[in-house]
């Protein structure tokens, strides 16, 4: 088997300590955000403090969040819904109140997702990537073209930054934008060459910036992870791993020991941020076997780390999944090696032995530590507990045709889904620990979604592509 442990220092321009962010590593402990004046659970560093400023809300990409989203007690029938045209909305994250920021046009392999679900030609959606600006009062939309990058075409990712910027990633080009003008103030071209990609925008707690680029062509190993300085864009760091297409999640153990988590097709791993460089931390190093084969392992999820536990499932290509997926962890504060026997995984989902796959991660209760899983190819959605002595405990499942990515407001109970029924895309709300559907909400969308589900203040917000459509939709709900 290859080692996964080549390595290499690229480039070291500077310390990254000396960024000049204040903010604090606590986890929002001194931040209450301004969408819902609650302090939010999860690992935040240097994001802004707002319910939903990152991927899937904090650093630990638990999607979990508390005191935001429809109303406790909300009924069937209470709920409007209003939306807004929006070129091929994909990722949402919030800042102040009435702002919501939207990645979109970006249709590349999420066409194929939607196809997969409902059996529709994938539609021919240009690729012209924008940042915009919702205000959910007025129904503006302030857009920003992205045009400056010229790599691959993929969704990258964006983050508000806690100096109040927001930094997005798009095609090899970092983009550093005022929330208030939509203007760019600073940009910068990353290193680039054919079939690079570059998915995953990060902060650790002195305020840098972190991605990582991968190629899933590439007859050579081309992978790197890169910190960043937030003021001038500069690669001040850069080092040469075998990454892969999961996204990067960044946690502090209980020592206040910041590290950086990844996994490839091969192992997991980790790299603690400090002093401006990523140190491999080689007592932390696994394979993973989920369905103890031996037979290559097909592109696994972003982690997740709640509890104390780094979460992964497998299967995030449709194209090549054939089993049933599979949920795995390991514990943070424990030692690994790759001479140890590999890491198994148990079946996500119960009754099912169809192939499955997810374009998305599970969420997490940070609360309750309940997982929310959705496979895609087996249209179902899942919520599981590890029990102490390692087995799963199945809460619920449910069949729905969903394709944004679950999202939990622990304090409320309320998981948010979405359900593509006869042509129509529905938000659907069900119990957290029962899987009781509360209410759903039919849209103007016929086709389903590959989404984020964001909340801010008590209301709720996703986009639909709608590829083969005149235009995509972003969607509002809310209690008039």
């Amino acid at each position: 088997m290859r080692s996964a442990v080549w390595i290499r220092v690229l480039v070291l321009l500077g310390v990254l300590s000396t960024f000049g962010c204040e903010s604090s590593n606590e986890d929002s402990a001194e931040h209450p955000d301004p969408g819902t004046s609650a302090v939010q659970p999860g690992y935040r560093a240097s994001l802004y403090p707002t319910p939903w400023p990152a991927d899937q809300a904090n650093l630990n990409r638990s999607n979990s969040v508390v005191n935001a989203g429809l109303p406790v007690g909300v009924k069937p029938g209470e709920v409007a819904v209003e939306s807004v045209e929006m070129p091929f909305p994909t990722f949402a994250y919030t800042r102040e109140a009435n702002e919501v920021f939207v990645l979109g046009g970006l249709p590349t392999s999420l066409e194929d997702i939607i196809s997969e679900i409902d059996g529709e030609a994938p539609g021919e959606n240009a690729f012209e990537p924008h940042l915009s600006r919702y205000n959910p009062e007025t129904a503006e939309v302030v857009q920003l073209d992205l045009d400056r990058g010229t790599g691959t075409p993929y969704v990258g990712g964006a983050l508000i930054h806690a100096n109040g910027f927001v930094y997005v990633l798009s095609q090899a080009y970092l983009y550093k934008i005022d929330a208030e003008t939509m203007d760019i103030v600073e940009g910068r071209q990353l290193a680039d060459s054919p079939g690079r990609i570059y998915n995953g925008l990060a902060t650790g707690r002195s305020g840098e910036l972190i991605t990582k680029y991968f190629s899933l062509f590439s007859p050579t190993p081309d992978s790197a992870f890169l910190l960043l300085d937030p003021d001038t864009l500069e690669t001040r760091y850069a080092l040469e791993a075998p990454g892969a297409t999961p996204r990067l999640t960044v946690h502090e153990d209980e020592s206040g020991r910041e590290f950086l988590y990844h996994l490839n097709t091969e192992t997991t791993f980790r790299f603690e941020i400090t002093g401006g460089e990523l140190v491999y931390d080689d007592s932390w190093v696994s394979r993973y076997d989920p369905y103890g084969t031996g037979a290559p392992n097909n592109e696994p999820t972003s982690p997740i780390i709640v509890g104390g536990r780094v979460h992964y499932c497998t299967n995030t290509m449709e194209q090549t999944s054939e089993d049933p997926m599979r949920i795995f962890w390991q514990e943070v504060e424990a030692n690994y090696s790759e001479t140890d026997s590999p890491l198994l995984g148990q079946p996500m989902l119960e009754g099912i032995d169809t192939p499955g796959w997810s374009f998305f991660s599970p969420a997490i209760d940070d609360l309750l530590g309940i997982i929310v899983g959705m496979d895609m190819g087996s249209r179902a959605l899942v919520a599981l507990r590890i029990r102490d002595d390692g087995s799963l405990q199945r809460l619920w499942q449910k069949n729905l045709a969903g394709g944004a990515r679950p999202t939990i407001v622990g304090d409320r109970g309320y998981v948010y889904a979405t359900d593509w029924v006869e042509g129509v895309d529905h938000l659907v709300l069900l119990d957290l620990e029962t899987g009781t559907e509360i209410l759903r909400v039919p849209t103007t969308a016929t086709r389903p979604t590959v989404a984020t589900i964001v909340v801010l203040g008590d209301e709720v917000y996703y986009g639909s592509g709608e590829p083969g459509r005149p235009t995509g939709l972003f969607h509002r709900f809310y209690v008039p």
